[in-house]
């Protein structure tokens, strides 16, 4: 009876080496990987196991399994969703210094990674959206650049002036969060304001002095 069941039993195993390699090692669709991967490693332990019971055959016969060849492909990689974080953040911030990006060691999604903007550090969500894997990457905070507030400034002041907003061409800024300016007006006179932003987007508002 063993005799005759090992070979069909090898035979199987062999075709789900092949499946499994494809569908969790060549396919890139992250998505797939992570929703079937949990349910093709938990029926190929069984079939193990009653390989083991049924035919009585040292393990070490049987340790090229599926799972060798497609267990590591099932969550993402955390070098590529650093890279792809870079690519995008790089696109997002045209003219600004895209440094390191980091991300947790292992990655399950949605997870909060970080990544250096002009040496300031920038939280960004990193989710999934649709059927094919592609990453969905969101700012956690507003990223306010020095011609912007530049532009908001002039555009509310009365007068003319000259806008200091600090030394950095970027500041990253948690929503709600505040930064000052010194303006200083073409007829002498000066002024400190706070603003405050208001969300991710990089909302601004003057906050009144007292």
């Amino acid at each position: 009876m063993r005799d005759q069941v090992f070979p069909i039993f090898i035979g199987v195993w062999i075709m789900l080496s092949i499946v499994g390699f494809l569908l969790f090692y060549v396919s890139k669709n992250a998505a797939f990987k992570q929703r079937y991967f949990p349910w093709f490693a938990g029926f190929t332990g069984l079939l193990f196991i009653g390989i083991v019971t049924a035919t009585a055959v040292p393990l070490a016969v049987l340790a090229i399994s599926p799972l060798a060849c497609s267990s590591g492909t099932a969550s993402l990689d955390e070098a590529k969703v650093t890279r792809a974080l870079t690519r995008q953040t790089r696109h997002a911030y045209p003219g600004t210094t895209v440094g390191q990006a980091r991300c947790p060691k292992r990655i399950t999604l949605p997870v909060t990674c970080t990544v250096e903007l002009d040496g300031a550090s920038l939280r960004v969500r990193v989710s999934k959206v649709h059927q094919n894997g592609k990453l969905k990457f969101q700012a956690l905070m507003a990223v306010v650049t020095g011609p912007a507030l530049q532009y908001f400034l002039q555009a509310h002041l009365s007068l003319p002036a000259t806008i200091d907003c600090g030394p950095s061409p970027v500041q990253i800024v948690e929503p709600g969060g505040e930064l000052g300016c010194d303006v200083s007006f073409a007829d002498g006179s000066k002024q400190s304001l706070r603003l405050r932003v208001m969300d991710v987007a990089g909302t601004i508002s003057i906050e009144p002095t007292s």
